[in-house]
């Protein structure tokens, strides 16, 4: 993989890891509590740094 297409899909990641973490401050603050919808998202969260940090901090 080249590098300019390594750093577009960790900058892919991180504009998705801000979408779902801006949806569940929204959750959060709308005062319901959707716990299944606030999993499914922060396993998504989980799953896209553990993404990014695969290709950024190869040994």
């Amino acid at each position: 993989m080249m590098l300019g297409s390594v750093e577009d899909d960790v900058k892919s990641k991180l504009v998705q890891i801000k979408v779902l973490a801006k949806s569940v401050d929204e959750i959060l603050s709308s005062g319901s509590f959707y716990t299944e919808d606030i999993k499914e998202k922060t396993e998504s969260i989980t799953r896209l740094v553990s993404e990014i940090e695969k290709v950024t901090f190869k040994n």
